[in-house]
């Protein structure tokens, strides 16, 4: 079908171009095209640009240095900080994460009563919180004192009394537990 159009516009062709287009009709045409403008170059302007875009990348590239070298600095620190704890005591380092972890491990089953009895929640993070408060001046003396045996000691009965406090609390709490069961079968009874 293609081939039939083109075969009889091209035997047809000077039959189409009899008529011509009016003066009008290239008038509206040649309005509607829009005109190219003609851009001056201002030096100033095209300096003033090139200045600020140099100044954003040097800053940003001073910006993002400083800010590298400071996470450096902070890794650098951290990694003397953990030197430093290990080169004090390896085998206190040991037996600090032993005690925080029985520590943390009293207060997950400590928080399945705390929905019943909300207020030992306080209390409990207020000890804890003052024996916290101990332990970092106890670390301090620790610092000074590094062979001092006593120091240690005392860092280790600091867990102690943490872990003390929340068995016997855990242990009254389990108590008033199961005398709060057993009333309710006697009642039912």
């Amino acid at each position: 079908m293609k081939d039939k159009l083109e075969k009889y516009v091209t035997e047809n062709k000077a039959s189409f171009d009899v008529y011509e287009p009016g003066e009008d009709a290239w008038n509206k045409i040649a309005s509607k095209i829009k005109k190219t403008r003609v851009y001056h170059l201002n030096y100033k302007t095209v300096l003033v640009r090139v200045a600020a875009v140099l100044i954003i990348f040097f800053s940003s590239y001073y910006f993002h240095s400083y800010m590298h070298n400071r996470k450096n600095n902070e890794r650098f620190a951290l990694k003397d900080k953990i030197q430093e704890n290990l080169f004090i005591n390896p085998e206190m380092v040991e037996t600090e994460a032993y005690y925080t972890n029985l520590v943390s491990d009293k207060l997950v089953e400590l928080r399945q009563y705390t929905n019943t009895y909300p207020e030992i929640e306080n209390d409990v993070k207020y000890d804890l919180n003052e024996l916290d408060s101990v332990y970092t001046e106890i670390k301090k003396d620790l610092k000074d004192n590094v062979a001092n045996d006593e120091v240690i000691e005392a860092m280790i009965q600091n867990y102690r009394l943490k872990l003390k406090i929340l068995e016997d609390l855990l242990e009254q709490l389990k108590q008033s537990q199961n005398s709060n069961q057993n009333e309710q079968q006697i009642h039912e009874i």
